[in-house]
C-alpha cells in the first residue's frame, strides 16, 4: 500500500580528520565493552544479540538528548573492511520510545554510515552519515514542521560524538606510540 502523506526525508553527514591509524579508530568506534567511557552522551550500551562489528548484530543504546533521555536499537547491516586503510560500517537504528515522555512516542527509522579511511600523513578521516526516514503521518508533519530544530539537535548530538571519537582515538594512537607498539 502505498502511503497517502509525503514522505520527507532528513538526511547529513559530518566530517572529522582524526590523527590516528584507520585501525586505531576503528577499534575505537567498535569498541562496545568502553562505549559508554567513550561518548559522553550514552549511558547504556548493550549488545542484544551477535559480536560487534558483525552483520545482524544488534545493540541497545541509551543516551541523553537535549535532557531527554531515548533508547535506540542499532542493527549491524554491512561491514567492509579493505587493507587496514578503509573501513566502513552501516547501521539501521530504529528510536523508541523516550523515557520522557510517559506516552508511547513514535519511531522513527534511520541509517547511520561511518566511512573510515587513512591518509597519506597517517592520519584517517572518519566521515559519519544519516538519513532519518518517518514511519508515520505523524512524524512526516513533524518533520515537516520541526526539520530545522530537528536536524540542528541531531547534527549537534552526532558533532559530539565525532569529537568524542576522535579524543579516544588519539589518545590509543599515543598510548601505542608511547609504549613502541605503532
Amino acid at each position: 500500500m502505498v502511503p497517502l502523506w509525503p514522505l520527507p526525508m532528513m538526511s547529513g553527514s559530518m566530517t572529522c580528520e582524526i590523527a590516528a591509524s584507520p585501525q586505531v579508530v576503528w577499534e575505537t568506534i567498535t569498541d562496545s565493552q568502553h562505549a559508554t567511557s567513550i561518548l559522553t552522551q550514552l549511558m547504556e550500551h548493550d549488545v542484544i544479540s551477535g559480536e560487534i562489528p558483525k552483520v545482524g548484530s544488534v545493540v541497545r543504546e541509551t543516551r541523553t538528548w537535549k535532557s531527554r533521555t531515548t533508547e535506540s536499537f542499532r542493527t549491524i547491516t554491512s561491514v567492509t573492511i579493505h587493507d587496514g586503510e578503509y573501513y566502513s560500517l552501516s547501521t539501521n537504528i530504529h528510536l523508541s520510545q523516550s523515557r520522557a515522555f510517559s506516552k508511547k512516542q513514535h519511531a522513527a527509522r534511520t541509517g547511520s554510515w561511518t566511512i573510515v579511511q587513512g591518509n597519506s600523513n597517517g592520519s584517517s578521516v572518519f566521515v559519519w552519515t544519516y538519513a532519518a526516514i518517518p514511519e508515520t503521518w505523524q512524524e512526516s508533519m513533524a518533520l515537516f514542521v520541526f526539520g530545522k530544530v530537528i536536524r540542528k539537535s541531531i547534527e549537534y548530538h552526532f558533532q559530539q560524538d565525532l569529537q568524542d571519537f576522535k579524543r579516544e582515538a588519539e589518545r590509543r594512537q599515543q598510548a601505542r606510540m608511547d609504549c613502541g607498539c605503532a
